[in-house]
Order: C-alpha cells, then sequence, then structure tokens
C-alpha cells in the first residue's frame, strides 16, 4: 500500500425507498453529485481540507444536503520539521566525514615524516663509523702527501661535518640550505 493511502467509509441507514448521492469538494472548487448506496467509500484523497455532502432522495424529494468536514494531514516525511531534520543530519554527516578525513590525513603526513626522520637518522647512523674510518685515512694521506696546510684543511672540513651531523640528527626538520651545505661538506 501507498502511504498516500486514506480510507474513509460512511454507513449511511438502510432504506430501499432512499436513493443516496454525494460530492466531495476541496478548496479549489465543486465536485459532480454521484450516485451511491448507503455505503461511500472515499480512498486516495489528497491531502488539505475536503468537505462531504450526502443527500437523500426519497419518492422525487430531495432532503437537506448533510455536510461534514474532512481533513487529511500531511505525512510527517513532507512536514518542513522533518525535512529540515534530514538536512541538518546530513550536513552534520559530511561535516564528521570531513573532519574525520582531515585528521585521518594529519596522522598520515605525520607518520610519513616521522619515517622520514626515522630512515634519515638509520642511514646517518649506519654511514658514520665507515665515513669516519675513510675521512681519517684520507687525512693521514693527506698529511703524508700534502703537507701541513692540505691536512688543516681536511681537519677543519672533517669537524664541521661531525659538528652538523650531530645537530642534524636531533632535529626534525632541516632547510634545504642547510641539507645542501651538509651534502656539500
Amino acid at each position: 500500500m501507498s502511504r498516500n493511502y486514506n480510507h474513509i467509509h460512511v454507513e449511511l441507514e438502510e432504506n430501499p425507498n432512499i436513493k443516496y448521492s454525494y460530492k466531495v469538494t476541496s478548496g479549489t472548487g465543486l465536485g459532480d453529485w454521484k450516485k451511491t448506496t448507503n455505503e461511500i467509500h472515499l480512498v486516495g484523497l489528497s491531502r488539505g481540507s475536503h468537505q462531504l455532502y450526502i443527500r437523500g432522495e426519497r419518492n422525487g424529494q430531495l432532503s437537506n444536503s448533510l455536510e461534514f468536514k474532512i481533513f487529511i494531514s500531511t505525512p510527517f516525511y513532507l512536514k518542513w520539521w522533518f525535512i529540515s531534520l534530514v538536512i541538518v543530519l546530513i550536513v552534520f554527516v559530511f561535516y564528521v566525514f570531513l573532519v574525520l578525513e582531515a585528521k585521518l590525513l594529519k596522522e598520515r603526513r605525520d607518520c610519513n615524516l616521522q619515517v622520514s626522520n626515522l630512515e634519515a637518522k638509520a642511514y646517518r647512523a649506519q654511514m658514520n663509523p665507515h665515513f669516519i674510518f675513510n675521512a681519517l685515512n684520507g687525512m693521514q694521506t693527506a698529511m703524508i702527501l700534502g703537507g701541513e696546510k692540505e691536512f688543516n684543511k681536511y681537519i677543519t672540513s672533517f669537524s664541521k661535518l661531525i659538528r652538523n651531523t650531530i645537530e642534524m640528527s636531533s632535529v626534525d626538520r632541516i632547510s634545504i640550505a642547510d641539507e645542501v651545505a651538509y651534502i656539500t661538506n
């Protein structure tokens, strides 16, 4: 059954000498008189106000018509408060979705940054012992072959590199200029 379904049943006095007729009008205009038995079935009236007029005819004489007011209310799902509630609910769900999505995106970004920082620290930790050994051997060779001036140049560069490595390992973010200077050194 449709939700718009409504049924009004009127039962009149059963008398074979009386012929009944009725009409239904709404605010838009007059209806036509319809002949009926002693039962009237009104099905599927539109929502709003209606008037039901009933009259009887006996021996060619029409009786005065009786008027009944009928009001078919609007279903709750078509009322303004229900539609407003649904709209507010949809907006709220959409807002919650956007907030959760933004939070998830921030967590992913933070997690990726943390992974990148840990990888950088791990690479520095792996490279440091091998690199230090090679740098010290290079300084020894520079001292023997290049003299004291060449050795001083290497030791200054090496000390800056060690200091930068220690400073950068404790920082989460490094500027591009500092990273370029570190790599160049």
